[in-house]
């Protein structure tokens, strides 16, 4: 719990009895390793289940949701590896962030937001910079970026005078944020702490959604490839395969001289580079090969999967809610059961002479009214969480955690961890009833 009332969210708790998936606050968290998205959340949420990198490695490998909750708003906030990242290729990144994207959109879950953050402390935007910059604009398209807060980073760190001019190049420079800035993007800054990241976030949440370039072209029939952040990755593909292919050859000719001028030391070295050049080529056309693959089906499958493990999540609440009823309403039996004909009844005051007995006290007859008060609350309380219990249940998405269910299932799904609901008693039935049982 925060000071200003927000919670972390991660495993159920805070969360309202009509929590809707398609009502929560969704914000995407992108830019380059290093830029500092998984600080800004965990700042933000205060969640320790974001690793923070150092920097030079990326420590989101696959897309992860962390929820909490602010002001009455239900937030889930997407962390995304960068396009540039450490142990993973541009379409791994690409192809993971489009299904996470799709697996909220066809939730009905829209975005709020985007966060683009930028390393303030940079001399210059790199190759991988540009290219990351490139495909975050191709994902958006141009519609949604009133929805895009382009924000920079480690002002601590940095030059006060150097930051400025470089901030000023970002703003004017149509080659990075200019163009982006007449769509509707806004520029902001996050100063490491958890004020500044919440004024972020709320600067979004009350925005309307928004549909991405990539969600509405996927969601028409296209394939990842066939998308504009697929083509553009494609010809960046194509366009790193030229050149490498061009040292090659360059290479290969000086290796020939050396190899006339009997030059053996030299030969080596330019045989090392050679090979070093030959597997990157492979890695790029491995890269290729892979974006151009139709994965449409896999990401139903996907969907499929998360789907079914939320109605095994499902299924154990409600039996977890029927039995806490059950033992609710087993415990009032108990509390206000009939005497037996072998109890005595509690002694009464006697009435002598046709006149009552002594009145109870102000404090007797107060302690009385609030036991049959709370014995009431407790059979109400009991209805009530059965009748939302029903209630949640005739929709799937609208369990007592549906926003919780999403997130740590989203997140169990992209890890690839195993369901712990397989061995749950009543999977078999689950399977059954919803036609999952295998041959």
């Amino acid at each position: 719990m925060f000071a200003d009332g927000s919670r972390a969210v991660d495993n159920g708790n805070g969360s309202s009895p009509n929590d809707d998936i398609s009502q929560a606050k969704i914000i995407a968290v992108m830019g380059m390793t290093g830029s500092g998205k998984s600080t800004f959340i965990q700042k933000l949420t205060g969640t320790t289940e974001v690793t923070v990198g150092d920097g030079l490695h990326s420590c989101t490998q696959k897309p992860q949701l962390v929820r909490f909750n602010h002001d009455g708003h239900s937030i889930i906030l997407i962390d995304t590896p960068g396009f540039d990242d450490t142990f993973r290729t541009d379409a791994d990144v690409l192809q993971d962030v489009a299904e996470v994207l799709m697996l909220t959109y066809n939730k009905n879950a829209r975005l709020s937001g985007i966060i683009y953050l930028h390393r303030i402390i940079d001399p210059r935007i790199t190759h991988g910079g540009m290219r990351n910059l490139q495909m975050f604009r191709k994902l958006c398209g141009p519609d949604p970026m009133r929805n895009v807060l382009l924000a920079t980073t480690f002002w601590s760190q940095a030059d006060m005078t150097q930051a400025q001019i470089r901030l000023d190049d970002l703003q004017t420079d149509p080659d990075f944020w200019a163009e982006m800035i007449e769509e509707g993007a806004r520029i902001d800054r996050f100063d490491n702490d958890r004020s500044s990241a919440l004024r972020l976030v709320l600067d979004l949440v009350g925005r309307e959604k928004v549909d991405l370039q990539i969600q509405r072209e996927m969601w028409s029939g296209r394939s990842l490839s066939e998308t504009s952040a697929g083509e553009a990755l494609h010809h960046d593909l194509l366009e790193l395969q030229c050149k490498h292919a061009e040292e090659i050859r360059k290479l290969k000719e000086e290796m020939d001289e050396a190899r006339r001028d009997q030059d053996e030391r030299l030969e080596m070295r330019l045989r090392r580079d050679a090979m070093r050049h030959e597997r990157e080529l492979e890695v790029l056309q491995a890269q290729q090969q892979r974006l151009g693959e139709d994965r449409r089906e896999e990401i139903r499958a996907l969907e499929q999967h998360f789907d079914l493990q939320l109605r095994r999540l499902e299924l154990r609440k409600e039996q977890e809610a029927d039995a806490k009823i059950a033992s609710a309403i087993q415990q009032i039996k108990l509390d206000h059961r009939p005497l037996s004909p072998t109890t005595s009844p509690p002694s009464r005051p006697s009435k002598q002479d046709g006149k009552p007995g002594s009145p109870l006290s102000p404090t007797d007859a107060a302690k009385k009214k609030a036991k049959q008060k709370k014995a009431m609350g407790i059979a109400g309380g009991v209805l009530g969480a059965g009748a939302a219990v029903g209630g949640c249940f005739l929709n799937p998405m609208m369990v007592p955690s549906a926003v919780d269910a999403f997130v740590k299932l989203a997140n169990m799904v992209f890890s690839g961890e195993t369901d712990p609901a397989a061995e749950d008693p009543g999977q078999e039935d689950l399977a059954a009833d919803t036609g999952e049982v295998g041959a």
